[in-house]
């Protein structure tokens, strides 16, 4: 794949989209995706290359009525310099973190995400869930290789296959994939808009709004009445969306798995993932625990 130059972007937009008049300015590059705004007659848009985010048009398709989304400026993905171009609305929002949020934040997002997930139920194009047995056989392995690490990583290692995966057979539906605070956004009290749409995935709506809580509680920098106010959003959310309390706590026990593998095989010789990850572990169980879903594990 050729690196792709600002001119050669701001030329096949005006090739598909037919305008004359147009200006293309870099943005922040993430990773290795270049980002860019593109303003044209008073609009802007917001561009991406070289992801090919095939599944976002189907689902742009399937959930075209749901107002939370940005519109798309094409109907598929566009190639250029071995890669792909994309065109989004420009859909500007505040980042609200959820121990941050009103209570006004909190009904206007549970009300867009009932929204979004009866929506997006019908796109054509979903990702496999992870594999979280891979995960475990990670952290197990890790423990294998390093004993004093077993201890600390106890809490995982004694989660039953039935409270860190699905069961089989057991009915799934499409959700975000991806859903942290950063990727949504709200105006004043209202919700606004979900971004990075491109990674649905089979699961349960409690993979999403479980997650979108726990990656602020693990923080150390959310403590006292902030980790609070995550508690009583993720009570709130069990309470308002229901399913089985297994569902939300094998949607927390997933995450813990897929975090401990991923910091494990960054560093897997040394002994420092065993720590970072106990103390962020923690955290989760005091989440779960906090917000009640340990209790019914326990009968």
């Amino acid at each position: 794949m050729r690196r792709v130059e600002a001119e050669q972007v701001l030329a096949e937009l005006r090739r598909r989209l037919g305008f004359s008049d147009a200006t293309l300015s870099p943005l922040s590059q993430t990773g290795d995706s270049r980002i860019y705004e593109l303003k044209v007659d008073g609009h802007a848009w917001f561009v991406k290359w070289p992801d090919e985010m095939a599944r976002m048009y189907p689902l742009l398709k399937a959930a075209r009525d749901c107002p939370y989304l940005p519109r798309s400026a094409f109907d598929a993905p566009v190639p250029l310099a071995g890669g792909f171009l994309s065109c989004v609305e420009w859909a500007p929002s505040e980042t609200v973190h959820p121990e941050m949020w009103t209570d006004g934040q909190l009904a206007s997002f549970m009300a867009a995400y009932a929204s979004f997930y009866a929506a997006i139920q019908n796109t054509s194009e979903v990702g496999a869930p992870e594999d979280d047995e891979a995960s475990y056989a990670v952290v197990c392995d890790y423990v294998r290789r390093h004993p004093f690490a077993g201890r600390m990583l106890r809490p995982l290692m004694e989660l039953p296959p039935e409270e860190r995966t699905y069961r089989r057979g057991e009915r799934l539906q499409v959700t975000h994939g991806d859903l942290h605070s950063r990727n949504y956004g709200f105006t004043g009290q209202e919700f606004a808009f979900f971004y990075d749409i491109d990674n649905v995935l089979w699961g349960h709506a409690a993979d999403d709004l479980a997650y979108t809580v726990l990656d602020r509680a693990q923080r150390r920098s959310v403590s006292g009445a902030r980790f609070d106010r995550c508690v009583e959003i993720l009570r709130r959310m069990v309470e308002s969306f229901g399913g089985e309390m297994r569902e939300w706590r094998v949607a927390i026990n997933r995450k813990r798995l897929r975090q401990a593998a991923s910091k494990i095989e960054r560093r897997p010789d040394s002994l420092i993932p065993a720590v970072d990850i106990a103390l962020r572990d923690r955290r989760a169980v005091r989440l779960m625990r906090s917000a009640g879903l340990l209790e019914s594990a326990a009968r």
